[in-house]
């Protein structure tokens, strides 16, 4: 079905394999739900408010983050 495809063609899927993403995207995340709703209320902090200190903010949003995925 895809003639373009030749063999050389995975060769560089192959290599990658060598690379992988570490943490994955598909891995674990603990407290998915609150560290989702706590990115999702920094993006609409920055896209909301002019003036904001992105910096200042992404800082919170780190310790936040480390917080929420730390928890038992």
């Amino acid at each position: 079905d895809y003639p373009f495809v030749t063999p050389e063609s995975w060769d560089v899927f192959i290599q990658g394999l060598g690379y992988p993403d570490a943490p994955s995207a598909e891995q674990y995340l603990p407290n998915w739900t609150e560290a989702f709703a706590r990115i999702q209320t920094f993006g609409d902090l920055i896209q909301n408010s002019p003036g904001v200190d992105i910096d200042a903010e992404f800082d919170k949003l780190q310790s936040d983050l480390t917080a929420i995925y730390n928890k038992q």
